[in-house]
């Protein structure tokens, strides 16, 4: 056995093998491909296609607990495949958000209906959109009462069908469950 080997050329090989671990290998399996296997599975692909485009390929649909493309020390946040043509995203083992082959995307939902599909299963803020003003936001809610603090609030209550709007805490229009239109008054008596 050599004990170190120092090449002024190139090397020629199929594969490379990790010393002591045989299923663990870097390796060519066809040409313009570069393929790392781990635990005698390919991990990894690497390759052209259509003569110009360098495509990385994971192995695997990776999981919410356990995604493709993950960070050093946090391994149950990145990205992965949760199913055909679909794209998630997951932090702290869950997933968060998805695109789907239609090009919806759903936030707290895994089946997005919708170009974008929010959704909480609890009552509260849904969406808040700030703007540049630290202080300055749309608020899209659930809640039957406005947002505290210097706001601009979308309010949608289910419960009885009203959607009011709000600034700096404080309701200034509104539409009711009959469709009429109200603004400076909560009761509103025509459409």
């Amino acid at each position: 056995r050599f004990k170190d080997l120092y090449l002024s050329g190139n090397s020629y090989a199929n594969t490379y093998r990790h010393d002591g671990d045989s299923d663990t290998y870097l390796n060519f399996p066809a040409a313009n491909q570069l393929s790392l296997v781990g635990g005698g599975a390919t991990l990894f692909k690497a390759y052209q296609i259509a003569g110009a485009y360098g495509v990385l390929e994971a192995h695997g649909s990776g999981s919410a607990t356990y995604p493709n493309y993950t960070f050093n020390g946090d391994t149950n946040t990145g990205m992965y495949r949760a199913a055909a043509d679909t794209l998630a995203f997951t932090t702290a083992g869950s997933e968060r958000a998805r695109i789907d082959s239609s090009g919806n995307v759903g936030i707290g939902t895994t089946s997005p209906s919708r170009l974008l599909d929010v959704q909480r299963s609890t009552i509260g803020d849904v969406a808040s959109f700030r703007g540049s003003n630290a202080g300055r936001e749309l608020v899209i809610t659930s809640s039957t009462t406005t947002s505290t603090g210097d706001t601009y609030t979308l309010n949608a209550n289910s419960t009885n069908g009203v959607v009011a709007i709000a600034t700096n805490s404080t309701e200034r229009a509104r539409i009711d469950s009959s469709g009429n239109v109200g603004i400076g008054t909560t009761s509103p008596i025509y459409t």
